[in-house]
């Protein structure tokens, strides 16, 4: 799939798997309830974890900063774009409260990939990036792995390549600075 078909699927319901910087993942509209409810069924997850949504740029997410201090919003800009989670508090209810789980915020990223960059664009706001994998199981590292686990459930696999980390990107809330995943 390209990213034109990936963008019709994720904009008519559908949850299509891409490469992100170090693992595979899992997408959706963020605010389709139904497509984040069958992502949830897919992956056998828990809604209290919430979701990371990422997005191409920070203009995307301009809804989140509006109240940010200038710290804040420096320490942000400092590691955008990059493989650097975010919990930004959601004081305005902007993403439904299944992507943010237990949190009082939603973990953002805005990422470097351009695969991602370019699927963010073209949907025109952010997705949810998820790994590719069953809860508890090992995130799908290869396209064979994905298609093997995931191809009779989702809508498609949009080709490209991973990035080159090698752990997935930590998260840490904004408000404490509080590290929640580590790399």
């Amino acid at each position: 799939m390209d990213i034109q078909q990936a963008t019709k699927a994720i904009n008519s319901g559908g949850i299509i798997a891409y490469p992100t910087e170090a693992v595979w993942g899992l997408g959706c509209d963020p605010w389709n309830i139904e497509a984040v409810i069958k992502l949830l069924k897919i992956k056998q997850r828990s809604s209290s974890k919430g979701f990371v949504v990422v997005a191409s740029s920070i203009d995307q997410i301009s809804k989140l900063c509006t109240g940010l201090s200038q710290s804040k919003l420096q320490q942000l800009q400092q590691t955008w774009p990059g493989p650097y989670n975010w919990i930004i508090p959601d004081t305005q209810s902007w993403f439904p409260s299944i992507v943010r789980g237990k949190h009082l915020g939603v973990a953002i990223r805005v990422s470097n990939h351009p695969i991602i960059q370019k699927l963010c664009d073209a949907v025109g706001h952010p997705i949810i990036s998820t790994s590719a994998n069953l809860s508890g199981q090992s995130p799908c590292l290869t396209y064979q792995q994905v298609d093997t686990v995931f191809a009779d459930k989702i809508s498609g696999v949009l080709n490209g390549k991973l990035g080159g980390s090698t752990q997935p990107c930590s998260i840490r809330d904004l408000a404490t600075g509080k590290i929640i995943r580590n790399n």
